[in-house]
């Protein structure tokens, strides 16, 4: 599975960021908005990503992303382990938006 944490608004506290489910089968699904404090922002790498019912965490370090709501952290967090029960490898592309400029893909 491919998620894209995708670096959408910069604030003085962190950057605001949307995650995202690629499926070419099912289409691209939003999953969530989240808070992303300025000392924790990754890179702009392809992480391998695990889950836990205390959080997700990037190459074995647990995030400290400020959800929209704690329900919104459970929903998202479950289905995450429920993808990981099946054995499948969760990768997270780290990125800015794609510009919206004709014939970019």
């Amino acid at each position: 599975m491919l998620l894209k944490l995708i670096k959408t608004r910069s604030y003085p506290s962190g950057m605001i960021c949307e995650l995202w489910e690629k499926n070419r089968i099912w289409g691209d699904k939003l999953l969530a908005e989240v808070l992303i404090v300025h000392d924790e922002i990754p890179q702009e790498l392809i992480y391998r990503l695990s889950v836990s019912y205390s959080g997700i965490c990037l190459n074995g370090i647990p995030t400290k992303w400020k959800w929209g709501s704690n329900r919104m952290e459970v929903v998202v967090t479950n289905y995450l382990l429920r993808i990981q029960r099946t054995r499948e490898e969760i990768c997270i592309d780290v990125c800015h938006p794609e510009p919206d400029l004709p014939g970019y893909e």
